[in-house]
């Protein structure tokens, strides 16, 4: 009887223990498992270089208008985030691209890339002499070249 007994008591105790140990672990995981979301969330890309957003530049006129259309696609899009950073991209293939960094109030990062290639070629063959000046500086940023890069040349 006495024996029945202890192992009745162990099997009872066992079975409190048991769960508890497994329920620490899901706990662990699934802490993991948000913590790899929250990572994926806190870095967001909606494009990429090698495949970025085009967008219609058939009726523009100059590069306010062109920063005008893609400040009006980010709020359009992105309205809980704000502009952190813009990088200018030069691709060997003649193909320039601008790369937005956006952060919204709960500090997660969304990286836009525009496809501007287009947009450049339109505003070269413009009338606007000094559109076309503002382009020149412009296309500097992309290829990383200086004004003295320019003359000695």
């Amino acid at each position: 009887m006495k024996k029945i007994l202890i192992i009745s008591i162990i099997m009872a105790c066992s079975s409190f223990v048991v769960p508890v140990v497994a329920f620490g672990n899901e706990n662990s995981n699934d802490k993991l498992i948000r913590r790899e979301i929250w990572m994926k969330e806190k870095n967001i890309s909606y494009s990429n270089s090698s495949d970025p957003i085009v967008l219609d530049f058939k009726k523009l006129k100059s590069l306010a208008q062109l920063d005008a259309i893609l400040d009006d696609y980010l709020r359009k899009h992105f309205e809980e985030y704000t502009v952190r950073g813009i990088a200018y991209f030069y691709r060997s293939e003649g193909q320039f691209r601008l790369a937005f960094t956006l952060v919204d109030h709960r500090d997660r990062k969304a990286f836009v890339y525009f496809d501007v290639t287009e947009a450049y070629k339109k505003l070269e063959k413009s009338g606007n002499k000094k559109e076309r000046e503002k382009l020149k500086i412009r296309l500097r940023k992309h290829t990383g070249e200086t004004e003295t890069d320019n003359k000695n040349k």
